[in-house]
């Protein structure tokens, strides 16, 4: 999906001809799979919520603790600090979230308080508080 992504953005003369073979199998990826829905009663109205957030937990953490070797190229370690900081912004995105279960929310608490990654968390959360606003919760 992400070379997908990456050609059609990039190089679309690459994939424009492959489109009609490519969608169908793009779209099949996108079916709602039953086990990851959970009613939740919010008041008097019922809501469908996906439960993805301990799916997202170990890949989430994986990108996050990616470790480059030592003899790469600053290309590639910069590419690293991007992924580790888009993974603090999408953490920190999460935070309006009320109904965020116990693994995510340790996972957010580990983050938030572990050396640089808590820095950098930190980072993120100001720009997000300084370029949009929102609310976010505190789990302490």
């Amino acid at each position: 999906m992400s070379t997908l992504s990456t050609a059609a953005h990039n190089k679309p003369e690459l994939v424009k001809d492959l489109l009609p073979t490519l969608l169908p199998l793009l779209y099949d990826q996108t079916v709602v799979k039953k086990e990851l829905i959970r009613i939740v009663d919010s008041g008097p109205l019922s809501t469908l919520w996906m439960i993805v957030m301990d799916a997202l937990v170990n890949p989430l953490e994986k990108s996050m603790t990616n470790k480059t070797k030592p003899d790469v190229v600053k290309q590639e370690v910069d590419h690293n600090e991007d992924m580790i900081h888009s993974v603090l912004h999408a953490i920190n995105s999460l935070n309006w979230i009320n109904e965020l279960t116990t693994q995510f929310k340790a996972f957010m608490n580990h983050v938030r308080k572990s050396g640089s990654l808590a820095d950098k968390y930190s980072i993120v959360h100001h720009e997000s508080d300084t370029v949009g606003g929102g609310d976010t919760m505190d789990f302490n």
